[in-house]
């Protein structure tokens, strides 16, 4: 259910009789029928990149690249052509190209009919947009080869972008406050630079150029911050770049907000913060002071953790945390699990998970947005918008009681014999420490042989609810494995159970979700027969 959220926070002050407001920002509302606490899909995939300018959301669909070309090689020297062209695949006719559109697109952040603002067919290596999307009320901002470009918020595919200047060069990323359009450009060959361009009069300021890429482009009050490698700089105009701290996976630029004024006396009290995420630990810095809080504020409880984007709204911080998974055997490449994660913006009070992205080996959900009352990411392509005080989501453990390795009939201290070369299945029990746990999946290997973990072939899918009290007899409230015909040819064979191995769902302990267990298997006994010869009198 949702939490209606109050629009003024009155305290008295202990010491005194003064009276102090506390004031937030009025949400919008909502009818309680409105209510969201599952990610609703505001654009179904293609967004390479993404901005949120209050209320609208811009994405940018960029271009497939050209696949290879098997005949694309140079011939070898002639006498008297030359090396000579480039040739072709012989099955691709010539002229043919693999065209796509590259476009620009917005729809409101409540959700709306999608307008389109530019579309551009290209061929497959075509792509003219080389940086994440940025606005404002009146243009979309990207850098090309061009230079630094604008496209009216009211455009039609068609209407041609203006040059805003000439001098940044793709890649690289763009911010846009009030006043300027601040650009990390030429981010490549250690050439990155990092400037601003004034909105009154398209003047190219430059800032800085960093010993090597520069990523991460934030901007607040008069500074703006980015991240070489790990180490995170902050950038005032007229300043050389002051490194603030290394070991840094991701940041949050919150900049000046107010926490309270004294009413009758106009003393108000702000905050100018960034929050700094160093692997597993989110820390405060102080723009004011410029220091940064050694305590963390939070400490993930998973140890190999690494925090990489983070917003706030008035009274919450959240944050993506990847935590990354096993696999077996090796070499192999083990996904990670990404979750998001709200909590207070000070130090005090607890955590709470309120979205599960789920395991992916390469990359998770990224571009953390929010306006108040709704967060905003990108996962897999695709556009989502989360309730920020969507409900927290239940964390019920799930264990492994036990290992059944049967070839028909067998108890559950597997005491029956098995037999090589025979049709063999295991049956993983488990079960939940109190509501029943739908969706769990699980794997089996045998990490001495290698290969790939097996996936469950129960009938109703590889995943099954766990109930807190399963029932043996019924064959989908346990996972059932068929083993390899392989497998099955060991003398001794060593099998280990993973239940939940990608952390999906959530879970409050994953200490007790492998199990291991060791059977052996015998030679079928040999039929021995001996024939008699009996005569006999009728």
């Amino acid at each position: 259910m949702r939490r209606r959220i109050c629009a003024v926070w009155v305290a008295i002050a202990v010491c005194s009789s003064v009276f102090v407001a506390f004031l937030a920002p009025t949400p919008t509302v909502r009818a309680e029928s409105e209510a969201i606490d599952q990610a609703t899909t505001l654009v179904a995939d293609g967004a390479s990149s993404y901005t949120l300018h209050e209320p609208k959301i811009f994405w940018h669909t960029g271009i497939t690249p050209c696949p290879p070309k098997a005949g694309e090689i140079s011939p070898p020297p002639d006498a008297t052509q030359g090396e000579g062209p480039a040739l072709r695949d012989p099955h691709i006719a010539a002229g043919d190209q693999i065209n796509n559109v590259e476009r620009i697109r917005r729809i409101a952040s409540y959700g709306s009919t999608v307008r389109s603002l530019y579309a551009e067919t290209r061929p497959c290596d075509g792509q003219e947009i080389f940086s994440p999307l940025a606005a404002d009320d009146d243009y979309v901002y990207w850098l090309a080869e061009e230079g630094l470009m604008r496209l009216s918020t009211d455009a039609n595919p068609g209407d041609d972008p203006e040059v805003v200047h000439a001098t940044p060069q793709n890649p690289g990323e763009i911010v846009v406050t009030d006043e300027r359009i601040y650009v990390i450009h030429n981010n490549f060959g250690g050439n990155t630079q990092i400037a601003y361009v004034r909105k009154s009069d398209n003047q190219y300021v430059h800032l800085n150029t960093p010993t090597d890429s520069a990523t991460d482009l934030q901007a607040t009050g008069d500074s703006i911050f980015y991240r070489v490698g790990t180490m995170l700089i902050r950038q005032d105009p007229g300043v050389g770049g002051d490194g603030i701290t290394t070991g840094v996976t991701g940041y949050y630029a919150e900049g000046r907000r107010l926490l309270s004024c004294v009413i009758g006396t106009g003393q108000c009290f702000f905050s100018n913060r960034v929050y700094v995420a160093r692997g597993r630990d989110i820390h405060i810095y102080d723009i004011d002071t410029n220091t940064l809080n050694t305590t963390p504020i939070y400490t993930s409880p998973h140890n190999n953790a690494s925090i990489y984007e983070m917003v706030t709204n008035f009274n919450r911080l959240f944050f993506f945390e990847r935590r990354p998974g096993t696999c077996s055997p090796q070499p192999c490449f083990p996904p990670s699990g990404y979750v998001l994660n709200r909590r207070g913006r000070g130090s005090s009070g607890g955590t709470d998970a309120i979205y599960n992205a789920g395991a992916a080996i390469f990359s998770g959900p990224d571009t953390l947005h929010t306006n108040g009352e709704y967060l905003f990411f990108r996962h897999d392509g695709a556009i989502l918008r989360l309730a920020s005080d969507a409900a927290a989501l239940p964390q019920i453990n799930v264990r492994v009681t036990g290992i059944e390795v049967t070839q028909g009939v067998q108890s559950v201290s597997n005491a029956v014999t098995l037999v090589k070369n025979r049709r063999t299945f295991v049956r993983v029990y488990v079960e939940s420490e109190g509501m029943a746990v739908p969706g769990v999946g699980a794997r089996l290997s045998a990490p001495a042989l290698g290969g790939n973990a097996l996936q469950p072939v129960n009938s109703v899918g590889n995943k099954i609810t766990v109930r807190p009290n399963p029932n043996r007899n019924e064959i989908n409230q346990s996972f059932l494995f068929e083993l390899p015909w392989g497998w099955t040819q060991q003398n001794t064979l060593n099998l280990q159970a993973n239940v939940n191995p990608y952390q999906v769902p959530l879970e409050p302990n994953y200490g007790d979700n492998v199990e291991n267990v060791s059977v052996t298997f015998d030679n079928s006994p040999t039929l021995s027969a001996e024939f008699f010869r009996l005569n006999y009198t009728l």
